[in-house]
């Protein structure tokens, strides 16, 4: 029998949502093992101490957790250290309510596994793309090294087109090295 599908959900979702969706991708084709951090960790217990004692495991993470507070090493970089996979979840989608939050991870849950079926260590978001709030899961460029400051490329920016319609905005996806667009979300 093959080694099961393994994703931790950390502390920003409640326990009751993780295990409701549990229960729903229990129907999934393959062996799955979806669980909620404190199924492994007390409250207390800081991402320093828990990663390293996931990772043997080949659990994938998924967490709203991007580091952009300053203070002691943060669940993205520990995980890049650790050789964790790690999904971002949005602010957007982090914002949204219980239901949008759990449609999002099972639109997406394809992508989601074929993440954490590749390579160890890597780093994806899961977030909106477009006005129509697209749910997409893209891979995101690692650090260069321990001591490099974390932070996710934007997916899309923001400029002014010219011509006609200069009061008028429209997103570009940026060439990013290493940001990598998944093999299912191209469009063409």
């Amino acid at each position: 029998m093959n080694e099961p599908i393994r994703i931790l959900f950390d502390e920003n979702f409640g326990e009751p949502l993780v295990s409701a969706l549990a229960d729903f991708l229990a129907w999934y084709h393959e062996p799955l093992e979806v669980r909620h951090l404190f199924q492994f960790a007390e409250e207390s217990e800081t991402d320093d101490v828990w990663i390293p004692r996931i990772a043997p495991a080949g659990w994938t993470v998924i967490t709203t957790d991007r580091a952009k507070q300053s203070g002691a090493r943060k669940l993205p970089q520990l995980c890049c250290e650790y050789g964790v996979t790690h999904i971002l979840i949005s602010q957007s989608i982090h914002n949204s309510k219980q239901f949008e939050k759990v449609r999002a991870v099972v639109a997406m849950w394809p992508e989601i596994v074929a993440a954490s079926l590749g390579p160890k260590g890597r780093r994806f978001s899961l977030r909106y793309d477009g006005p129509h709030r697209h749910v997409v899961l893209v891979e995101c460029a690692l650090p260069q090294s321990r001591g490099t400051r974390i932070s996710v490329m934007p997916f899309s920016t923001r400029r002014k087109r010219s011509g006609g319609h200069a009061g008028r905005k429209r997103k570009v996806r940026p060439d990013v090295p290493g940001q990598l667009k998944m093999p299912w979300n191209h469009n063409g």
